[in-house]
């Protein structure tokens, strides 16, 4: 399987707040990228799709290095701009993947606690062509908000994908890792929802290409993850940052 992070977006917002590139802000002791990469095991074979200019600034290039250290299943792949959407960002990906290779795509914004050994084995028993994390306890984050992706679901079968909504009771939240059970069968889902869709001039989303593969009648399943967050936004990372430093007894109340 390959764990793919796509990385090609511009986040002027965190760039501004933080002064460098978004997968390169720090939480509390580490990147955000460091700590999505460690939702996996350190032999997992993993892509990181960077911008150049990202790159060269020197301090994104250097944590990824040094998560090669970790992982040396590691290869990172260069794009001179950005993509118009995260589905050009991946096509950057595609020398390094074949065809039927199983995909997992990671926003990397996205941390969750999971069992990742536990993930494949769902995966492995149910035989889905697409799965995809969810979440269904408190998130701060979410709270009256229409910001993430929701997964209207019946027991373990997804039955819809409905991105930038507020929750509904019969839905969970999607938690940041999208599988697919081959690089061939994302590609040609992944055209046909471009395709469809950006007539409209409307924003693509990756897990709404799950809605494809159930206009097929293909099995798409989620994994409950134990807890998440999203710092999808400065404001997440502030606020987490603050709350960390109050219950480690450096801040008051």
């Amino acid at each position: 399987m390959k764990v793919v992070f796509p990385m090609g977006g511009v986040d002027a917002d965190f760039i501004g707040e933080f002064g460098v590139s978004k997968p390169a802000v720090k939480i509390l002791d580490r990147t955000m990228i460091e700590m999505a990469c460690s939702m996996f095991p350190y032999d997992s074979s993993m892509l990181f799709i960077c911008r150049r200019d990202d790159l060269q600034q020197g301090v994104l290039h250097s944590v990824l290095e040094g998560i090669k250290d970790k992982y040396p299943n590691t290869h990172i792949i260069e794009i001179k701009q950005k993509g118009a959407s995260v589905f050009d960002t991946l096509d950057e990906a595609g020398e390094y993947i074949l065809p039927t290779d199983a995909l997992l795509v990671v926003h990397y914004d996205s941390l969750a606690v999971f069992d990742f050994h536990s993930f494949l084995k769902h995966v492995k028993d149910e035989g889905p062509c697409g799965a995809l994390t969810t979440f269904d306890g408190f998130n701060p984050c979410d709270i009256h908000s229409s910001d993430f992706g929701r997964v209207s679901v019946n027991g373990h079968r997804v039955t819809g994908i409905h991105e930038k909504q507020l929750l509904s009771k019969d839905q969970v939240t999607a938690a940041g890792c999208y599988y697919f059970s081959s690089w061939q069968l994302f590609k040609a889902c992944s055209v046909r929802y471009v395709s469809n869709n950006r007539v409209d001039q409307r924003s693509l989303y990756l897990s709404e290409v799950y809605n494809e593969l159930l206009k097929d009648g293909k099995k798409v399943t989620h994994f409950p993850v134990k807890r998440f967050i999203s710092f999808g936004r400065p404001v997440d990372v502030k606020v987490y940052r603050y709350w960390a430093q109050v219950f480690a007894g450096s801040l008051p109340v």
